[in-house]
């Protein structure tokens, strides 16, 4: 005999935070474990969306999750953090595969702009914030030191002009840099070695981003959450990619320029939330990415920030 679902509703103690994301992600494992008896998790597996019941009717939202019904209403905010795929649905041919991945995005994508409440953050935004292209004209308005970049598919302009010229230079993708969720194409040096046929060839189909390569005082990782700040200094072994190496990550300080053209970068997306990458020499800011949902766990871990209380902070206010 089948039990009627109990109702899952906000109360005066909890806020019900709505999580997107997948099974596999650790940082809301340790959200849940610090912050459940203090906010209400309502957590949505995109790999195991198969073992939930979703029902869209013309003005309201729900589904089920272990038994409790979820109404959208309800919901205080949406933490959008690391969906995936779901698994089965790897189980399809490529036709069907493609067809099954268009049909789940409209779902996600529908069903969270339906939300009026505060998301961090919308995925409609976190696709323009994390478009490289823009991020660089953004950061370049804004007032950003940035290496002197180019992006391209030119091999032969590559091999004659890159490859010779008295700088050093770098190749990096355009997109997050990941071909699954456990192997990540790294930053390069561009040297003969790299010049292989795999190489150009793959550099013709798709433009890559080549970009002076600064030989450098340090790294600096930036976690913003609204308008506090958490900067990292890393030292690494590996000078091209830190996340190659053994590093050495130190509390820091940064001037306060760099913070206000963050937070005029943050504005011009639309963002509460993002992970700044630069590199720093002879006191000098430059300017590499901003990653609109990065990761930092590992940053509160490594020097204790309490990067984790503001997310749950913004989440709640």
């Amino acid at each position: 005999m089948k039990t009627t679902p109990t109702l899952y509703t906000k109360n005066i103690y909890t806020k019900n935070i709505l999580v997107i994301t997948s099974s596999r992600d650790a940082t809301v494992d340790y959200l849940e474990n610090k912050y459940g008896d203090f906010v209400s998790f309502i957590r949505i597996n995109t790999d195991k969306l198969d073992e939930y019941l979703i029902r869209i009717k013309t003005s309201k939202v729900s589904f089920y999750i272990n038994g409790k019904h979820i109404i959208l209403d309800d919901i205080y905010s949406i933490y959008y953090r690391k969906p995936i795929l779901p698994d089965r649905i790897a189980e399809y041919d490529n036709y069907y595969f493609n067809f099954l991945y268009k049909e789940f995005r409209e779902f996600l994508f529908g069903f969270i702009n339906t939300f009026r409440g505060k998301i961090i953050t919308d995925p409609y935004v976190l696709m323009r914030a994390s478009n490289k292209i823009l991020q660089l004209s953004v950061a370049k308005k804004i007032g950003f030191l940035i290496p002197e970049t180019l992006i391209t598919n030119d091999v032969d302009f590559l091999k004659e002009k890159l490859l010779k010229s008295v700088k050093k230079w770098i190749i990096k993708p355009l997109s997050n840099g990941k071909l699954t969720h456990n192997k990540i194409v790294s930053t390069n040096l561009i040297t003969k070695d790299f010049i292989n046929k795999d190489n150009l060839e793959s550099i013709r189909i798709a433009p890559h981003i080549f970009q002076e390569y600064i030989n450098k005082d340090f790294d600096l990782r930036l976690i913003v959450v609204k308008d506090k700040f958490f900067p990292v200094k890393i030292i690494s072994e590996n000078k091209i990619d830190w996340r190659k190496g053994k590093n050495v990550y130190i509390k820091t300080d940064i001037p306060s320029d760099i913070k206000e053209k963050c937070l005029k970068y943050m504005r011009e997306f639309n963002l509460q939330f993002c992970a700044f990458d630069f590199v720093c020499k002879n006191e000098n800011y430059y300017f590499l990415e901003g990653n609109p949902n990065g990761q930092w766990l590992w940053i509160e871990f490594e020097t204790d920030y309490p990067i984790s209380r503001e997310i749950i902070k913004l989440l709640t206010s």
